[in-house]
């Protein structure tokens, strides 16, 4: 084997090593860049099953699990708190 044949070789491994671990760690910002339109629509949706219906209508929204970008848990701050129980008194010493 050649000189040559030996680096052309280990030009394609060493290329090939690095063009996977590249396509190994973008999944999850190529999910986020093909949900952006189906968030922003289900952003304006109320209800959770409306999510879920329109999510299972694209089939896309569906293969990139848009749903879990696009929960709103909206936490009104209108709840009022359970009033604190009063301290115990120890009984009278007789």
């Amino acid at each position: 084997m050649s000189v040559r044949t030996a680096l052309v070789i280990a030009a394609t491994v060493f290329a090939t090593g690095f063009s996977l671990a590249a396509t190994a760690a973008t999944p999850k910002n190529a999910d986020k860049a093909a949900c952006t339109e189906h968030v922003k629509k289900m952003k304006e949706m109320k209800t959770s099953a409306e999510r879920e219906a329109y999510c299972k209508e694209h089939e896309d929204c569906m293969s990139h699990h848009c749903t879990k970008y696009a929960a709103s848990h909206k936490k009104s701050g209108t709840k009022k708190k359970a009033a604190a129980p009063a301290p115990a008194t120890p009984p009278p010493a007789n």
